[in-house]
């Protein structure tokens, strides 16, 4: 997992040959978004386009684990497997929209997280039913976990 503070290069993939092709435009997610949701059309953006020529170096470094929290919990949930991924999920998606109402500080999203993923007990996803089980738990858990801290 890398760090990219320029914001510049939106998603990279790497191929077998081990060439690497990047998603790279100004910093504004309109644009990766707009990809997202149009694919595979190449539809006109209303951004910026990216020139190059002015760009500054494009930097890359490692993720620091112990100060990245949620980079840690992500790999931790990919190991564990089971519905735990969904967990993770699930509980970032209830804490950004508590974010984004503004009943919790963006710093608190990976709290509202861990407190999900701790309070869940992994098991398997070896039915839809469990992933959405597993969903609904992991935003309840949320839920519980802000009632409770933001009194």
């Amino acid at each position: 997992m890398l760090i990219h503070p320029q914001s510049i290069v939106h998603s990279m993939v790497e191929y077998r040959d081990g060439t690497i092709m990047a998603n790279m435009s100004k910093p504004d997610m309109r644009l990766p978004i707009q990809y997202a949701l149009t694919y595979p059309l190449r539809v006109e953006s209303p951004c910026e386009p990216l020139k190059l020529d002015l760009t500054h170096p494009l930097e890359f470094y490692p993720a620091d684990p112990d100060r990245f929290h949620a980079i840690r919990m992500a790999y931790d949930v990919l190991k564990a497997d089971g519905i735990m991924p969904t967990v993770f999920n699930g509980a970032n998606e209830r804490a950004a929209e508590a974010y984004f109402a503004g009943r919790i500080g963006f710093i608190e999203i990976e709290d509202c997280v861990d407190a999900a993923l701790n309070a869940i007990e992994n098991r398997p996803a070896d039915s839809l039913e469990a992933i959405a089980a597993a969903d609904r738990a992991a935003r309840y858990a949320v839920d519980r976990y802000i009632a409770k801290n933001k009194r």
